[in-house]
Formats: structure tokens, C-alpha cells, sequence
């Protein structure tokens, strides 16, 4: 009897160790679990895809137009854009499957026979990019690339190839743009240089046009004509370099010159819209924080902008507007109604 209470005595200890290693590991399987799961939020809520998962991405719908063809791979891609992460990158893979296309078939035309216009008309855009990195003389190009039909976002298209056949001379791209002959299609074309001046891929294309202590630069040094675009496009390298401080952004517009404060205020409304495709209710509060009636009507527009250039769809903006609250709606169906005649239902 002395000896069995021994043993168990001597038993305890044990016991008790097995009963603590096996509660640390049921408790670090939870703690795992639950940093797994963790993740996987952080993940999903992401609006910035790693510089892994975007090559990643792009190369799969390379792939796809190497073996198949770019209308396989744009659908592909509308496909993925339910994840935020995927639909801010969006545009920029769009005009990576349009390099593919030109670098696959040598060819504009033969390019454009599977355009379409998701996430923003990048495909067009990086299609004209390839096209004329590969022209020896530029000038012959001008009156060719977008006819027969001269669309507004061909000339953008125009915008990002001239920064490309330039390696991105601001000044010079914009004097190319300069010599189009229709109003519209300058304004496109401007629009398509300051997108890539402040938005392009800064490491394979870096741009001197740019000083992360002042986001706002170059646009005071501009001529009035390209002052527009310069002030929209640029809340988004200060988004890029402020991790999307949306709310900061805003009250940021204040440093933009006189008569162009709005125009950034627009531009923060479309960048916010850009990195919360899936989400127009969060880009909405974002607006809220407008000091005015006017600059949260700015910012407004700008959503819409972005949103139905991203769908080339009206109706794709009309069911946007009827997600916000009642207060906004008429702003947002005003804002939709003015560019009736731009893009389909």
C-alpha cells in the first residue's frame, strides 16, 4: 500500500507535465489557428498586392495570351478583380496582357480585335505603349494610331506610349501631345502622360518628375492646359507613398494652387475608388470627410469617374449610386448623367 502512494506520488509530477505540454500545445495550435485566420483577413482586406503576387499574377496572364489570346486573359483577370488587391492593380495587368498582345501579333489592328475596355481600357493602353516604344519615327505615327475611330481612350493610350518612347520626359510627351489636332484627344493624351508620370512602374520606369516631399510636383510648373490632369492624377503617388491616408489626402488638396484644390479633391475621390473597387460605402465615408458640400460633391464625382472607367459601363455606375446613402445619391446619378455620352450602358 506504502509503495502504490509512493508511485503515485512519484507519478504526479509527471502527470502534471504531460497535462502543461499538452494544454501549450492545444493552446499554440489555437494561437496559430487564429493568427492564420488572422492573416488570411489582413490578406483579403489588402488593397496593395506584393511585388511577388503581382508577377505572379501578370506572368499567368501572359501565359495565357502566349498560348491562347488576350481575350481569354482579360476575362481572366475580371475574374479576379472581386479582391480589392487584384482590381487597384488591375489597370496596370490589363496593360501588361496589351504588351503581350502587340509583342504577339506585331501588329495595332490586330491587337485591338480583342480589346476591352475592364479596368479602365488598360488593354488598349498597353497595346499604343508597345506600339510606339517601337516606332523609329514618332511623328509619322500620330495621325495613324487611333484611326479610324479617335476615341478619347486610345489618346490616353497615346499619353502612356509617348512617356514610354520618351523614357519618360515629362516635358517632351506632353509637346507630342501638343501636336494631336483634336481637343479631345490632347486632353486624353495629357491625361495618359500624368497618369504614368505618377502612377507608371517606378522602379522599371522611374520618373524624375517626382519628390515624395512635395506629391504635388511638377504640376505649379505647368502650362494651364495640362495643370487639369497634372492636379487629378497626382493624389495618387500620395496615396502610393502615404499608404492610402485617404482621410489626409483630402485635407492634403489645401497645397494645390488656387482654382485646382477641387480637381485634387477629385483626383482623391478616384484613387480611393481605384483601391476599394469592391467597397464604394468605405469610399463614400472617405468623402464624408470633405470640409464642404462642394469638395465632398468633388470627391464624389471622382468615385464615379473611376467606377464606370473601370466598367465602361453606365449602369455599372447607376447601380454604384444606389449603394449610397440617400443624402448622396443625387450627386452620385448627377455625376453619371454628364458622362452619358461617353461611355454604353
Amino acid at each position: 500500500m506504502k509503495k502504490s502512494k509512493k508511485r503515485a506520488l512519484y507519478n504526479f509530477p509527471l502527470l502534471a507535465l504531460v497535462i502543461l505540454l499538452l494544454a501549450l500545445a492545444i493552446g499554440l495550435f489555437y494561437y496559430r489557428y487564429n493568427l492564420g485566420k488572422l492573416l488570411v483577413i489582413r490578406s483579403q482586406n489588402s488593397n496593395q498586392l506584393s511585388e511577388k503576387d503581382y508577377e505572379r499574377i501578370r506572368d499567368g496572364l501572359v501565359t495565357i495570351v502566349k498560348i491562347q489570346n488576350p481575350k481569354l486573359a482579360l476575362n481572366k483577370l475580371r475574374g479576379l478583380i472581386s479582391d480589392n488587391a487584384v482590381a487597384n492593380s488591375c489597370h496596370g495587368l490589363a496593360h501588361e496582357i496589351g504588351h503581350a498582345s502587340y509583342k504577339k501579333y506585331l501588329s495595332l489592328d490586330k491587337a485591338l480585335e480583342f480589346n476591352d475596355e475592364i479596368c479602365g481600357s488598360g488593354y488598349i493602353h498597353g497595346a499604343v505603349e508597345e506600339r510606339m516604344d517601337n516606332v523609329s519615327n514618332i511623328y509619322s505615327e500620330l495621325t495613324k494610331v487611333c484611326a479610324p475611330q479617335n476615341q478619347g481612350i486610345c489618346f490616353h493610350g497615346v499619353g502612356h506610349g509617348f512617356m514610354y518612347y520618351t523614357n519618360n520626359n515629362l516635358p517632351k510627351s506632353l509637346q507630342l501631345c501638343d501636336l494631336l489636332s483634336q481637343d479631345y484627344g490632347r486632353i486624353n493624351c495629357y491625361d495618359g502622360v500624368f497618369m504614368e508620370n505618377f502612377e507608371g512602374d517606378h522602379f522599371l520606369h522611374p520618373s524624375t518628375y517626382l519628390r515624395k516631399s512635395d506629391p504635388l510636383y511638377p504640376c505649379r510648373d505647368q502650362k494651364d492646359a495640362y495643370k487639369d490632369s497634372c492636379y487629378f492624377y497626382a493624389p495618387r503617388f500620395y496615396l502610393q507613398i502615404n499608404n492610402g491616408d485617404y482621410v489626409n489626402a483630402l485635407s492634403w488638396c489645401a497645397n494645390a494652387e488656387s482654382g485646382y484644390k477641387l480637381t485634387c479633391i477629385k483626383g482623391v475621390g478616384s484613387g480611393s475608388m481605384k483601391q476599394n473597387l469592391n467597397d464604394p460605402k468605405y469610399v463614400e465615408k472617405i468623402c464624408l470627410n470633405a470640409k464642404s458640400n462642394t469638395e465632398l460633391n468633388y470627391c464624389i464625382d471622382g468615385m464615379v469617374s473611376y467606377y464606370i472607367t473601370n466598367f465602361y459601363s453606365l449602369n455599372a455606375g447607376k447601380n454604384m449610386c444606389g449603394l449610397l446613402s440617400k443624402s448622396n445619391q443625387q450627386s452620385c446619378f448627377a455625376s453619371v448623367k454628364k458622362r452619358q455620352n461617353l461611355f454604353p450602358n
